[in-house]
């Protein structure tokens, strides 16, 4: 009995490229769906500037300044978005060992931002 449970749970079917394509293709859409209902309107503009600014060698403190001046909103708000922003894995870069180093989006922060941008368009 215990032999054919743990066959059962171990069962794992292979799967073809277009199904791991197909899953990865549904996973990376979910995740952008919730994660533009979760971020607030000014989250979702601080992350589309920042894949702009990302070439730039800005430190965190350093985009929030850009970002602050470029969108009329004050340099405590876009700093304390930016750490909402970090914290949920979307940016890298301002703290510990990170700082005083460049910014850099995440893979996620970077799909994200770049979904953000195709709906402005």
């Amino acid at each position: 009995m215990l032999s054919a449970l743990r066959a059962l749970f171990s069962f794992r079917p292979k799967l073809d490229e277009r199904s791991r394509g197909a899953r990865a293709d549904y996973w990376r859409r979910m995740f952008l769906k919730m994660a533009l209902e979760k971020l607030s309107h000014t989250q979702k503009a601080i992350l589309a500037r920042a894949l702009d600014k990302e070439a730039c060698g800005l430190t965190l403190t350093g985009l929030a300044r850009a970002l602050s001046t470029e969108l009329g909103i004050p340099f405590s708000t876009v700093k304390w978005n930016l750490f909402r922003l970090r914290d949920l894995g979307l940016i890298m870069g301002g703290d510990g060992e990170a700082r005083r180093r460049p910014f850099r989006l995440s893979r996620a922060g970077r799909a994200l931002a770049k979904a953000i941008m195709s709906m402005r368009r």
